[in-house]
This record gives structure tokens, C-alpha cells and sequence, in this order.
């Protein structure tokens, strides 16, 4: 049986042997077909970076094999502008800088300035502005201000934004104004709009609150007249924060809520957490509890979502491809020939006859079949085995990586031998529970010859990736006392937020840092401290009486603020006892409501048990928390200090 099977498998190859032979239909290279490579890829741009890509490597590959220089530079250009709309700054800055040289090469003016203006654009995301300030004036140096006014513009424009980055505000000032008086001349206005809103960041900057409004109105105004729903969306985000400052709470929320909507509609998450922020400081101002806790939880969820960006980005971009290749078939099936349509029927054929052979095969040894099932069964035990210990590698790995947490986590022996021995002080507790195994909130203290520091910090996210960050902000707090010397805390946290802004603004403009407080407690100066804060301000119980603190609303890292750390002091009395947290505890939803704990419920939980001792304390938050919680799942990591002089 097995010998006539085989023959009418031979019989039939033969009888459609032709259906394989078909003469190949590779495409003849020359710069024609390069050029239609590039047209395609213009194609795309924004709405498609990744199809932009796609075809400028291939357009790029065949300039290559028949050294076509010209076809090279525009496929070079086409990667660069691709891989800055990505993102990823460090691939686009290889190809320009290699378009760059075949221009030069060229002599090609308008390529020499296009590229040269790229560069400088790319070298500003990665926050490396003083290159990028020498590309942009490369740039202009091929720029015809009377045929060119456009571009001239932006070019100075994008000058002024490097120099406001590194705060000369005196050439700022220069192009910034050569870019406004062009933009008027030529009623070039949604242009002119950007060069507002750039002027209003820097009053903004500044705290020059009315000056700053004047031209954010300004944008706000053209950009909704000609439906530019982006830059919209930006400068209403500016003018709720602009109100916000100027504690016009209503004004500041009919704008928060346009730049919410908008954010939705345009899918901008940036943008509309930036929004969602300041609205709940203006809820929280109000006393409006159910606006302000819907808004926290969205906030949250939103939180973490982000983390999620650039996987989505993937599976976009994957599917962005197979649509393509797909519109692809569609046009070349439209386009096939008689001839072609015959071979295809031919081809049809064979793998049906094939496929029929196939069956007769299984159908002759179906007695096999228990012997297959066994076999599956067989396999199909050893994979959900192999699963089981993947799982566990990866339950192990985390598990190490606590391990590896808490050891750079200070010991509670070296914070009780400074706290207790050295600086005299009459106790302390840490309550530390984080949501996960590992954690985004962690405590920290070191010792020079001079004094003490403990840190108490917030990182961006919880579990894995708050984990990883912790580990950087760690590592970071360590090179800025014990490495690079600083000795105030407002320069510390001022020298990491440099580090994470040049080391993390690659990625997608994420916004990844920390909120804390950082404590110096120097041995000469009896109860007398120094400490900066970010976000959450630590405080003071007195004989039972709160004693808040102040502390600076910003982040340790990428957000709209740039002004320095401030450095703060206070001085301690006998019986004080001083806090520092993190917002897990007071964000922590519970009761009876299903609501949110707060800051306010939480300093008189404090307030309550400072009577007690470190330990009793501890005890009471933990039977509180577990109380308040209930069957809610714990929102995020808790971390609590105090310290009693």
C-alpha cells in the first residue's frame, strides 16, 4: 500500500510539475524603482512611522547595491524622521549623521539644511542641547530668509527652545523674537501660536502669572479657531495650571476639563494626567470628595497604564505592518494577468492533490492513532511540567530580587545606632508594607563625618518596574553624597533629578522618578535639622498638636517644573516626634465607602497615637490599615517613618 501511495505522489508531481516552474518576477533595480521606494515611505510620516521606516530600509538596501548616493540621503532622512517620531532618538541620530555625510558629499544645500535642523532636533529630546544648538545654526546657514520664511522661522524657534533649556535667556530672546517677526509678517498663524505658547512657558517659568496668560490665551485662541486640537489641548493644560497658581479655581477647572477632553479624544495619556492632577487639586480646594476620588482612581489606573505604552507600541506596530503588507496584496492581485491567474489555478491543484494525498496517508495509518495520543499526552505532561518550573524560576527570581532590595535598603541596626547612640535621639519606628514583593517605596540613610541622612521615597510605579527604579534612585542618592560630595539635601535631589531627566528621556518622554523627603541631621547641631522635600511634606506632632511642614510640589524628576530644590530647616524640641511617608497609606481606599483615606485622616491618625511608643505605633497603623481595608486590595506600596527627639 505504502509503495502505491508513493507513486501516485510521484505521478501527480510530475503531471504538475509546470505549476512550479514559474519564472520569477524579481524587480529590476535601478533608480527609477528606488525612487518609487521613497515616494511610498513619504506616504506615511505621523500616522505611520513605522511603514515610513519599513520602506526606507528597503529603499535604502537597493541604493546601496547599485550606489545610488541621492536615494541613499532621502532614505536616510526618512529613518531619522521615523525613529524621532518613535522615539528612539540615539537609531534616528545614526542615520541623519550618516545622511549628513553623503550631503556634504553631494554639496545638496536643501538636504544640508534639512539634516542639519534633524540633528538638532534629535540631539534636544535627548537633552543634549548645546549640540543641538550648533546643528540648528548649521542649518540656518543654508536658509534663505526671502525664499525660505517658513522653515527660517522654525529653525530659530527651535534655536530659542535649546538656549531656554539652558537658561540664556538673552539668545532665547534673540531667535525667539526673528521667529515671532516672521511669523507676523507672513500671517504664518498656526505658527505664530507655538512662538505664543513658548513665550508664555517662559513667563510661566518665571512666575510671571499674568504676562504667562496673555500668550497661552494667545495660542489657545488660534489653535481652536483652526482646529488644531494637539497644541489645543496643550495650551488649555497651561491655563489651568496658569489659574491654578493664581488660585482661580473655576477658570483653572473649565480648562483642566477642555484639556481632559481633548486628551481623550486625541489619545494624549500625558496630557491628560498632567489634567487629572491639577483637577484634583482643584476638587480637593472645592470640597468636592466624589469628583476628586472618581478622578484619583482614574488617575491610578492611569498611572499604570503607562507603563503598558510600549508594548501597545509593538503590537501597533505590528499590525500596522500586516496592514500594509496586506494593502500590498490587495493592489498586486488586481494587477495579475491572465497568465498569472492560470498558473495560480495550476498551483491550486497541486496542493490540493497533495493535501488528498495527505489524507489517504492518515487515513492508512489511523491505527496509529492511540499510539500519537499517548505520545501527545506523554508531551503535554512534560510542557505543563516545564511550565510549572518556569513559574517557579520566575516566582525565585523575584523572590532574590527582594533579597537584593533589602540589602540596599538600610538595616534597621545602622538607622538605630545613628538615630538612638549618636544623635541622642529617645526612638523611632519604620513601618514598611510593600503591595508586592518587591517595592517602589524605599528608606535609605547613610553617614558622613558630618552628620546623618535618611531618605524616605516614593518611585515611580510598584512591583517590578517601582522595584527598578528604586534600585536607580538608590544608587543615585549613594554617587551624589558618598561619591560626588554633596552635602545639602535640596543639591542632592537636584543632582538625581539631572541624572533621571539625561539617563531616562529617551524612553518616551516618561516621566519616571520619585516623591520624598530627604533628612541631614548634622552632629554639631543639637535638634536642629535640614531636609528638601518632593511632594510629600514630612510633619511634626507637638504635645498632640500637628505641626505641618513645608516642601516643594515637584517631582524628582521630568516634569513641567525646572527650579531648584529648595533647602529647608526646623528646629526640634524634647517629646517631638517627626514623620516622613509616602501617599500609599492616605491614597489607601476603605470604610464603609469603598473611599479614599486622605491626608487629613491620616495626620490625626498620627496626631492620635503619638502618645505611644515606636512599637505600639507600629502595632496601631497596622490594625488600623487592616481594618480601613477590609477586603480592598491594597493600592500601592506603604512606607512610614517617625522619628521622637
Amino acid at each position: 500500500m505504502k509503495i502505491l501511495l508513493f507513486n501516485i505522489l510521484i505521478s501527480i508531481c510530475f503531471l504538475n510539475k509546470g505549476s512550479f516552474c514559474q519564472n520569477s518576477n524579481k524587480p529590476q533595480l535601478d533608480t527609477n524603482y528606488v525612487n518609487k521606494i521613497i515616494e511610498k515611505a513619504r506616504k506615511f510620516g505621523w500616522n505611520s512611522p513605522d511603514s515610513q521606516l519599513y520602506y526606507a530600509k528597503q529603499a535604502l538596501t537597493a541604493s546601496a547595491t547599485i550606489n545610488y548616493k541621492k536615494g541613499m540621503l532621502s532614505s536616510y532622512q526618512l529613518m531619522a524622521s521615523a525613529e524621532y517620531i518613535n522615539g528612539n532618538y540615539s537609531n534616528g541620530l545614526q542615520a541623519a549623521k550618516k545622511g549628513l555625510i553623503i550631503a556634504q558629499w553631494l554639496n545638496d544645500k536643501q538636504a544640508l539644511r534639512t539634516i542639519n535642523n534633524s540633528i538638532g532636533l534629535l540631539y534636544q529630546q535627548m537633552g543634549k542641547y548645546k549640540e543641538s544648538i550648533a546643528y540648528f545654526k548649521n542649518s540656518i546657514e543654508y536658509l534663505d530668509i526671502e525664499k525660505y520664511p517658513e522653515a527660517y522661522a522654525s529653525t530659530c524657534n527651535n534655536l530659542a527652545n535649546s538656549y531656554y533649556m539652558i537658561r540664556d535667556f538673552d539668545n532665547m530672546f534673540k531667535y525667539r523674537s526673528i521667529a515671532l517677526k516672521i511669523r507676523k509678517e507672513k500671517r504664518l498663524i498656526s505658527a505664530l501660536a507655538d512662538t505664543y505658547n513658548d513665550i508664555g512657558e517662559y513667563y510661566l517659568y518665571l512666575n510671571k502669572l499674568d504676562s504667562a496668560e496673555y500668550y497661552f490665551y494667545a495660542c489657545f485662541r488660534i489653535k481652536d479657531s483652526i482646529g488644531d486640537l494637539e497644541m489645543k489641548a496643550l495650551s488649555s493644560l497651561n491655563l489651568g495650571n496658569v489659574y491654578l497658581r493664581k488660585t482661580d479655581y473655576d477658570k483653572a477647572e473649565h480648562y483642566l476639563l477642555i484639556c481632559k477632553e481633548l486628551a481623550y479624544k486625541i489619545s494624549a495619556p500625558y496630557y491628560l494626567q498632567d489634567a487629572l492632577h491639577k483637577l484634583v487639586e482643584v476638587y480637593e480646594y472645592k470640597k468636592d470628595l466624589a469628583t476628586e476620588n472618581n478622578l484619583l482612581k482614574h488617575l491610578l489606573q492611569l498611572k499604570d497604564s503607562l507603563y503598558n505604552v510600549e508594548n501597545q507600541k509593538q503590537l501597533n506596530r505590528l499590525f500596522t505592518e500586516f496592514e500594509t503588507e496586506k494593502k500590498e496584496l490587495e493592489i498586486k492581485n488586481l494587477k495579475i494577468t491572465q497568465e498569472e491567474e492560470k498558473k495560480r489555478n495550476r498551483l491550486i491543484y497541486s496542493f490540493f492533490s497533495i493535501g488528498l494525498i495527505f489524507l489517504i496517508l492518515f487515513l492508512a495509518f489511523v491505527y496509529n492513532r492511540y499510539k500519537v495520543i499517548k505520545k501527545q499526552k506523554i508531551e503535554i505532561e512534560t510542557q505543563k511540567k516545564i511550565v510549572e518550573v518556569k513559574n517557579k524560576e520566575i516566582l525565585d527570581s523575584i523572590n532574590y530580587a527582594s533579597i537584593i532590595q533589602k540589602a540596599l535598603i538600610t538595616g534597621n541596626q545602622k538607622i538605630e545606632e545613628y538615630l538612638l547612640k549618636k544623635l541622642n535621639f529617645s526612638d523611632y519606628f519604620i513601618f514598611f508594607k510593600p503591595k508586592d514583593i518587591v517595592s517602589g517605596d524605599f528608606y535609605w540613610a547613610t553617614e558622613t563625618e558630618k552628620g546623618f541622612y535618611i531618605a524616605i521615597c516614593d518611585s515611580t510605579g510598584h512591583g517590578v518596574p517601582g522595584a527598578f527604579m528604586s534600585l536607580l534612585n538608590i544608587n543615585l542618592l549613594n554617587e551624589a553624597i558618598n561619591i560626588r560630595g554633596f552635602t545639602m539635601p535640596n543639591e542632592i535631589f537636584s543632582f538625581i533629578r539631572q541624572q533621571l531627566i539625561y539617563n531616562l528621556s529617551t524612553e518616551a518622554e516618561k516621566k519616571d522618578g520619585m516623591d520624598g523627603t530627604l533628612f541631614y541631621f548634622q552632629f554639631h547641631e543639637e535638634k536642629k535639622f535640614l531636609y528638601a522635600s518632593a511632594f510629600n511634606a514630612p510633619i511634626i506632632v507637638r504635645n498632640n498638636e500637628l505641626i505641618p511642614l513645608e516642601c516643594d510640589r515637584m517631582p524628582v524628576g521630568q516634569s513641567e517644573h525646572s527650579q531648584d530644590f529648595t533647602l529647608f530647616s526646623f528646629q526640634l524640641q524634647d517629646n517631638d516626634w517627626l514623620y516622613a511617608f509616602s501617599d500609599g497609606f492616605s491614597d489607601q481606599f476603605g470604610g464603609n465607602e469603598k473611599k479614599r483615606l486622605k491626608k487629613k485622616a491620616f495626620y490625626n491618625l498620627l496626631t492620635e497615637i503619638s502618645s505611644y511608643n515606636g512599637k505600639k505605633q507600629k502595632e496601631k497603623l497596622s490594625h488600623f490599615l487592616s481594618q480601613w481595608k477590609g477586603n480592598e486590595e491594597q493600592v500601592d506600596d506603604i512606607l512610614i517613618l517617625g522619628i521622637k527627639i
